[in-house]
């Protein structure tokens, strides 16, 4: 992976955290389910008055895994 720039892998891994907060939905409706008020509330809402990752732990319940991201790759991979 030599040639990537710092931005790439950033990219990367703020993928790898959305995919798990997108997997808390669980295929919802995204405008009016419970958990996207608790997403309002526990990430939108809080801004920049926490580290990101407390807000990600506070929202998921647990720390960030890649399994969501695993998960999607594979679905890539299956197709």
């Amino acid at each position: 992976m030599n040639g990537y720039s710092a931005n790439y892998y950033t990219y990367i891994w703020s993928l790898v955290i959305a995919k798990d907060m997108w997997s808390a939905f669980g295929g919802t409706n995204l405008l009016g389910s419970p958990t996207t008020m608790k997403y309002r509330r526990q990430v939108l809402a809080q801004g920049g008055s926490a580290p990101s990752a407390e807000l990600v732990h506070n929202f998921l319940g647990r720390d960030y895994s890649t399994k969501a991201f695993e998960d999607w790759l594979n679905e890539g991979v299956a197709k």
